[in-house]
C-alpha cells in the first residue's frame, strides 16, 4: 500500500479534475414536491448502492439512466462535454463512443476517489502544500496507473499547472487516445482497490460520515431549465442529488425519474 499525504492529495484532485462541477447550492429545494423528493432519493440510493457493489457505471445505466442521456447531454449550452471534450469535437463522435467514454471516465473518477479515500480519511485534510503535482503522482500512485496517467496528454496537462489549458480534448484522435487510456487503466485500478479493500475501510467510512454532512448526501434540490437544457422545454424542473463521489442530475422522462448525468464534484 502506498502512503497518501492528504494535503497534497486534495490539491491533486483539484488539479486533475479542474473542470469537475462544484456542488449546487440548494436554492429552490422547496419547489420539489414530496413525490419528486422520494423518487429522486430512491434513484440516488439505488445508484450509490449499485456503484459501490459493481464499481462500474456501465452496469447501472440500463436501469437508472434515461435511455437517451447521451443525446440529451449534447443539447446543453456547455462548451465542454464531460470533463475535457470540446463540444464541437463531441458532436463529431458517435453516440456509442460517447457513451463508452462517459462510462470509462466516470469509472476512472469513481475508482480514483474510492482508492484514495479508502486509505486516507477526508477528516485528515490539512490544506495544500508545495509538492510538484507530477512528482506527487509518481510518488503516490501505483506504478501501473501512474505510467498510464502521465503518458496521456490530456491528464498530464490537467495535472501540470504550467499549462492546464492544453488539457482540452480538441480532436477526435485525442478523444480516442483518452478513451483508450481510461479503458486500459481500469483493470490495474480495480486490482489496486481490491488490495486496499476499497469501500470497506475505517478511513472510507469516516470519509462518508464527513461528506454526508459536508455535501448534503441524498437531499434533492432543484433548478429550472433555461433555453437549452438536456432537450427539455424551458422551465422544466431538474433535480440534483449528491451521492458518494458523484453528483446526479435527474428529471422525469416519460413519467419516470431518470438520471441524465453523473459527475465528480468538489466543495
Amino acid at each position: 500500500m502506498l502512503p497518501i499525504r492528504s494535503a497534497s492529495f486534495q490539491w491533486l484532485i483539484f488539479l486533475l479534475f479542474f473542470t469537475a462541477f462544484p456542488t449546487i447550492a440548494q436554492t429552490d429545494s422547496k419547489e420539489i414536491t414530496p413525490t419528486e423528493r422520494e423518487e429522486a432519493n430512491q434513484v440516488a440510493r439505488q445508484f450509490s448502492e449499485n456503484m459501490l457493489a459493481s464499481k462500474d457505471v456501465g452496469l447501472v445505466i440500463p436501469q437508472l439512466f434515461s435511455k437517451d442521456f447521451i443525446e440529451r447531454s449534447l443539447k446543453n449550452d456547455d462548451l465542454i462535454w464531460g470533463n475535457f471534450v470540446k463540444k464541437d469535437v463531441a458532436l463529431k463522435i458517435s453516440k456509442r463512443d460517447l457513451q463508452e467514454y462517459f462510462i470509462a471516465e466516470t469509472n476512472f473518477h469513481y475508482l480514483l476517489m474510492l482508492w484514495s479515500f479508502s486509505q486516507q480519511s477526508s477528516m485528515e485534510d490539512t490544506g495544500p502544500d508545495e509538492e510538484d503535482p507530477i512528482e506527487f503522482v509518481k510518488n503516490n500512485f501505483p506504478p501501473a496507473i501512474t505510467k498510464r496517467i502521465l503518458a496521456n496528454p490530456t491528464l498530464r496537462m490537467a495535472i501540470d499547472v504550467s499549462d492546464p489549458s492544453g488539457a482540452a480534448i480538441n480532436t477526435p484522435i485525442r478523444f480516442q487516445q483518452t478513451l483508450s487510456m481510461y479503458k486500459d487503466i481500469d483493470i490495474p485500478f480495480r486490482k489496486a482497490i481490491a488490495d486496499v479493500k476499497g469501500g470497506e475501510t475505517k478511513q472510507w467510512k469516516e470519509t462518508i460520515d464527513d461528506w454526508t454532512i459536508r455535501f448534503h448526501y441524498f437531499q434533492p434540490n432543484g433548478r429550472m431549465c433555461g433555453d437549452r437544457c438536456f432537450g427539455f422545454p424551458r422551465d422544466t424542473r431538474l433535480i440534483w442529488v449528491n451521492t458518494p463521489i458523484l453528483q446526479l442530475e435527474m428529471a422525469k422522462v416519460n413519467g419516470e425519474m431518470k438520471i441524465l448525468w453523473a459527475s465528480l464534484y468538489y466543495d
